[in-house]
């Protein structure tokens, strides 16, 4: 297992639930203060062909084709990361955050 801090737009295979494998999602938050929790908030990856209104679809060398979708945002803890992937670009990070902001009505 791989001991690396999550970084926001880093995708990581992550541990959701304690009784599921794990998924593949991307940190969205900014970094913590030593002082802070140290909770992430991840938005897992889906494999499906279908687009809904707040999917973001990102394909690259990490995963098969598939959507983010921002609806399903979780906050996990730093042992829930099982193994680190990559980065995503940052016009795909950027993409991600105008279709969180539009959900949330930000």
């Amino acid at each position: 297992m791989s001991m690396n801090t999550p970084k926001r737009g880093d995708i990581w295979f992550v541990r959701l639930h304690p009784s599921e494998s794990p998924t593949m999602a991307v940190v969205m938050n900014t970094e913590h203060e030593e002082d802070e929790p140290m909770y992430y908030t991840v938005i897992p990856h889906e494999a499906r062909p279908d687009e809904f209104r707040f999917d973001v679809p990102i394909v690259n060398r990490y995963m098969r084709d598939g959507v983010f979708n921002v609806q399903r945002l979780h906050s996990v803890m730093k042992s829930q990361f099982v193994q680190s992937l990559g980065v995503l670009s940052p016009s795909d990070l950027d993409a991600l955050q105008d279709r969180l902001y539009a959900w949330l009505e930000m």
